[in-house]
C-alpha cells in the first residue's frame, strides 16, 4: 500500500529489484530446492507494484475531483515537490511528507483500490481450470557468486510455469540469452511490417530472407518450445510478458508442425 512518499516508494521497489536479482543469480548458479516459488513470488510483487503505481495516479485525479481534503493534501505536495526541485533536489523532508500524507488519506479514502498482498497460492487459485500461468521475466546478467572475473552474464530470459491444479508448484525454466530471443522478436515484427516477408536478425546482427512462419516459428522455439512438458494438458495459457516480450501477439507464434 501507498502510506509512505513516493521516494520511500522508488527506494523500496530499487531494494527489491536487487534482492530480485540476487535471488535469480541464486537460482541459476545455486539451485536450492524452493527457487522456482520463491523467485515467482518475488517477481509477482515487483510487477503488482509497478501496477498498483498506475492504479494510485489514476485514483488521485478521480478522487480529488470530489474531496476538497484530498486537493488540498495534492496541492501541498506539488507545491512542497516542486519547491525541491527549484533547490536542486528531487525530494525534501517537508515534500516527502506531504506525499506521505497524501498517500495515506487516499488510502484511507479507497483501502481496496491497492492490490492486498500477493502469494503464489493465490495466484494459481484464482486461475481457471486446465489453464496455466506462464510468467516472463528478462534477468540481468549479474552473477552474484563468482569471483569479479565472472560477475557479469549476458542477460536472459526465464519463465515460471504455475498450473491451476491444486498443491501444484511453479516450474522455473532458463530460456537462454536475450539477445538471441530479442533478436527472434525483432524479426518477426519485421514480418509484421513487411507484409509477410523481411529479413531475419540474427543475435551478431547478420540477416537473411525469411517469410512469417520462419519467423514465427523460430520465436515459439525459443519461449515456448522449452516449457512443452510442463504445459502437456494445458488448455488455456495465462500470459505475462516481460522485456520485447510486450511487442509480440502471442497467438500469432507456431510451432514447427
Amino acid at each position: 500500500r501507498f502510506e509512505a512518499s513516493e521516494s520511500a516508494v522508488s527506494s523500496f521497489g530499487e531494494i527489491a529489484r536487487i534482492y530480485l536479482a540476487m535471488a535469480m543469480s541464486a537460482a541459476k548458479h545455486l539451485k536450492p530446492s524452493d527457487v522456482a516459488d520463491s523467485t515467482l513470488l518475488r517477481t509477482l510483487r515487483q510487477k503488482g507494484a509497478a501496477i498498483d503505481a498506475g492504479v494510485r495516479l489514476r485514483q488521485i485525479g478521480r478522487l480529488q475531483a470530489s474531496d476538497p481534503k484530498l486537493q488540498k493534501l495534492a496541492a501541498e505536495a506539488r507545491r512542497t515537490r516542486e519547491a525541491a526541485l527549484t533547490r536542486g533536489g528531487a525530494t525534501t523532508p517537508e515534500s516527502d511528507a506531504a506525499e506521505a500524507e497524501l498517500n495515506r488519506a487516499l488510502t484511507a479514502q479507497k483501502p481496496g483500490v491497492l492490490s492486498s498482498a500477493v502469494d503464489v497460492e493465490k495466484v494459481r487459485a484464482g486461475l481457471p481450470p486446465e489453464t496455466a500461468l506462464v510468467e516472463f521475466l528478462k534477468i540481468s546478467g549479474v552473477n552474484f557468486f563468482a569471483n569479479d572475473a565472472r560477475m557479469v552474464d549476458p542477460d536472459e530470459y526465464v519463465a515460471w510455469v504455475l498450473r491451476s491444479e491444486p498443491g501444484s508448484h511453479a516450474e522455473l525454466i532458463f530460456l537462454g540469452p536475450a539477445a538471441s530471443i530479442d533478436a527472434s522478436i525483432k524479426s518477426l515484427c519485421l514480418a509484421f511490417a513487411e507484409g509477410g516477408r523481411a529479413a531475419i536478425v540474427r543475435p551478431s546482427g547478420s540477416q537473411k530472407n525469411v517469410d512469417f512462419s520462419a519467423a514465427s516459428q523460430a520465436l515459439y522455439s525459443g519461449v515456448f518450445k522449452p516449457l512443452s512438458q510442463s504445459l502437456q494438458g494445458v488448455k488455456s495459457l495465462v500470459i505475462a510478458p516481460d522485456g520485447d516480450l510486450y511487442r509480440i501477439p502471442f497467438e500469432c507464434l507456431v510451432d514447427d508442425q
